[in-house]
């Protein structure tokens, strides 16, 4: 993590507390990916994939926006209009944006569990096609 610390600074976390949590988040989802890796290649010898996620060593809901320069600009563009949202509120406003934004996250969990499961199904509908050939 100190690595890709170095390589990827932080902003500041006084002035831009979203953002440095959005930034380390990303971090740590790079570091878990790459142990992740560590382990699927552990040896030189691939390991079961389905035994691996049984054992919980796997993450379907994991996935790395490293990559992604679109996705770290929109989520420092969220990070940043929230604080100065914030700014601007009463508490009644923060206490009821809060509610909110709980809905927000609770609806984007089942949306991800949805879309997992379509795209296991999905996944699965090809396997036995392709066994069919």
């Amino acid at each position: 993590m100190t690595d890709l610390l170095g390589k990827n600074p932080a902003p500041d976390k006084a002035t831009q507390q979203l953002a440095w949590v959005a930034h380390m988040n990303s971090l740590k989802a790079q570091a878990e990916e790459s142990v992740l890796r560590e382990l699927v290649y552990e040896g030189g010898h691939r390991m079961k994939i389905l035994e691996e996620f049984w054992y919980g060593n796997i993450e379907p809901t994991d996935y790395d926006t490293s990559s992604c320069k679109e996705y770290k600009k929109l989520q420092e563009l969220i990070c940043w209009n929230e604080e100065k949202l914030r700014v601007a509120m009463t508490d009644e406003q923060k206490a009821l944006f809060e509610k909110y934004t709980d809905c927000v996250r609770e609806h984007q969990t089942i949306t991800e569990c949805l879309i997992f499961q379509n795209s296991f199904k999905l996944g699965a509908r090809m396997m036995l096609e392709v066994m069919e050939e």
